[in-house]
């Protein structure tokens, strides 16, 4: 088994961004994101965090479902398709309830996000 770890701190961090019209786009990084995962081939990629991939409005389940189907995109391709893994932050409980885990209605925002997810895992720590 081999990791490859690509921080991004140095670097530009949104792969998808508004045009000046306001269109939801993919910026250059979302190509290098694609070629990253044609060239290396791995069976995951994970996204630390969410919110630093992109740069629309996290409340608009119109944005960050096009969002979704971006992020999406880099993972798949003609010669090779990966499993793609977003860590996201989630909203706090209100007073008085202490949510639990396995509640899949509390990521933070646009619940457009668990539409088009396939898998929703929670953790309280």
């Amino acid at each position: 088994m081999w990791t490859w770890v690509r921080s991004g701190v140095d670097a530009e961090k949104f792969v998808i961004a508004r045009d000046v019209g306001g269109e939801i786009v993919a910026t250059p990084h979302h190509a290098a994101l694609k070629k990253l995962v044609q060239d290396l081939k791995p069976d995951l990629l994970v996204i630390d965090p969410f919110v630093q991939t992109h740069f629309v409005t996290e409340s608009s389940n119109e944005a960050i479902s096009r969002v979704m189907v971006l992020l999406r995109d880099c993972v798949v391709g003609e010669n090779h398709s990966a499993a793609l893994h977003l860590v996201h932050h989630i909203r706090k409980p209100p007073a008085g309830d202490r949510g639990y885990a396995g509640d899949m209605m509390v990521p933070h925002d646009a619940s457009s996000m668990l539409g088009e997810a396939h898998f929703v895992l929670n953790s309280r720590i």
